[in-house]
């Protein structure tokens, strides 16, 4: 019996059949239970979940096909094409439950490709089955493949073109190196804060990487041309329409926010490293009554820190603020009253904001990004999702302390293997920088510039985490089977 099972749960790498129904077997437990828990959303029909930022991944696509415009454009359309593709010949809810169905065929398909990647990369045969199950078992890893946001398919992306650019390496087939720059384009254009990774992977084609590649010139052009193309089009068209150069995405924000008090309310509630979940009630954005997710409900409790408090206000001055929101937020207001408001939200959350930079340099430049990397790398989609108590009783519990302590040991595991392939990735092989440089690019990026504390926005670099954790393990393991390069 336990023979059968090892040879069952070990099988050699190279039946792919055999691991591509393992993890869609392992994979679909997760889905199913998150589709039985009707997951929030606003698409009748639709079985999956959906967040704030949705629509405007959706919204431009339905004007395209109804009007013939892509309107609103402030978003890339590379979550966009996808359900493009399936809205020509299926309804709205019908098109999206055939995106989340793609997502989790890619990701079950990506669990496989990560650790054929890690095999090439260690030249161990213990790398293969310690990635395959690591990535498999994560409950982070799978949470996202239900909801209609970028997080699944831009991690599923990203593995697919590591991969590929691994393979090429050791191939040196044009086709494997044209494939990888496609799946790293489709990357950019679902989050294009990934635009400098093409820079990064260009970097092992060239002279620097040691030994030389051959016609690395060659090389880098035909691994950026997807790129190129694909953007170009986009410039071209932008520029068409708007007559401005905008090479990727015109905002950051939602430009219908742009005179909106929301946008000053964030920034001020990041200003000493607060929580930002629109669709969290208890958090500090939720304390003051701003809450997505249906109507506003009553603050459980007091989410606001006590020495956040400078000259310029005090617990009474956001305790106004709130009520303020609150008119604005009233669809009975006057629009004359709730213009007014809005105006005098955003002079003085502007102004608190200012005064904690100016009186509390230490709350704001050293404990506010040590709050929000905090916050990015654990959050509540850590928890398992699928142990709540509807769905195994008090068992549940149980289930979710396993996964966020499974979480949280990848996460350290992946976060120190991180360093050491950075220091090993200094001698050879150099490539262990690459792997290593993703998670590192996607930590510093998110909270500490761009002040983004959520959680989700680890996501798509979380495969490499394992990746990282692998190189640690392997410290402790030992030499283990070396595999040949023909069977990599």
């Amino acid at each position: 019996m336990k023979n059968k099972l090892a040879r069952l749960l070990f099988k050699d790498p190279a039946y792919r059949t055999h691991w591509l129904l393992l993890s869609l077997l392992f994979k679909g437990l997760p889905f199913l239970i998150l589709l039985h828990n009707k997951p929030l959303n606003q698409i009748p029909g639709f079985l999956g979940g959906s967040m704030g930022d949705t629509p405007s991944y959706l919204n431009p696509i339905d004007a395209l096909l109804s009007a013939g415009v892509y309107t609103p454009d402030f978003r890339m359309p590379g979550y966009g094409i996808v359900y493009f593709f399936f809205r020509l010949f299926a309804s709205k809810a019908a098109a999206c439950n055939l995106v989340i169905v793609c997502q989790f065929a890619l990701a079950a398909l990506c669990v496989y490709l990560l650790a054929l990647t890690a095999i090439r990369l260690f030249k161990k045969r213990q790398a293969f089955y310690i990635c395959f199950y690591l990535m498999l078992v994560s409950s982070y890893s799978n949470f996202y493949d239900g909801y209609l946001l970028t997080e699944s398919f831009c991690s599923s992306a990203l593995i697919i073109s590591v991969y590929f650019f691994t393979l090429w390496i050791e191939s040196q087939k044009t086709k494997h190196l044209i494939l990888a720059g496609i799946f790293l384009t489709w990357v950019i254009f679902l989050r294009p804060v990934f635009l400098p990774l093409l820079p990064l992977f260009a970097f092992f084609i060239t002279p620097l990487q040691q030994p030389p590649l051959p016609h690395w010139k060659k090389a880098v052009l035909l691994f950026v041309i997807p790129f190129i193309l694909c953007d170009g089009a986009w410039i071209t068209r932008n520029y068409l329409r708007h007559k401005k150069f905008i090479a990727l995405t015109s905002s950051v924000e939602y430009p219908q926010l742009k005179n909106s008090y929301i946008i000053p309310l964030t920034s001020f509630v990041q200003a000493w490293g607060g929580c930002t979940g629109y669709t969290d009630n208890n958090s500090s954005l939720g304390w003051f009554g701003y809450y997505i997710a249906g109507t506003p409900k009553p603050v459980l409790y007091d989410s606001l820190p006590g020495g956040i408090y400078t000259s310029a206000f005090n617990k009474d001055s956001l305790i106004r603020i709130r009520k303020l929101i609150q008119t604005v937020q009233n669809p009975y207001t006057d629009s004359l009253v709730r213009e007014s408001c809005n105006s005098e939200l955003i002079y003085k959350l502007i102004n608190y904001k200012n005064s904690i930079r100016r009186e509390k340099p230490f709350l704001y430049y050293i404990i506010r990004p040590v709050r929000l990397l905090g916050m990015f790398l654990y959050g509540k989609e850590t928890r398992l999702y699928m142990a709540r108590g509807q769905v195994f009783g008090g068992i549940g519990t149980a289930i979710r302390y396993f996964y966020t302590l499974y979480y949280l040991l990848l996460l350290v595991a992946g976060i120190a293997g991180m360093f050491l392939m950075l220091i090993k990735g200094s001698g050879a092989p150099r490539l262990y920088l690459l792997f290593a440089a993703i998670p590192l690019y996607t930590i510093i990026i998110h909270p500490l510039v761009l002040h983004f504390g959520q959680n989700r926005y680890l996501m798509p670099a979380w495969a490499f985490l394992i990746v990282c954790a692998i190189c640690l393990c392997l410290q402790f393991i030992g030499r283990g089977e070396t595999v040949p390069k023909n069977k990599q």
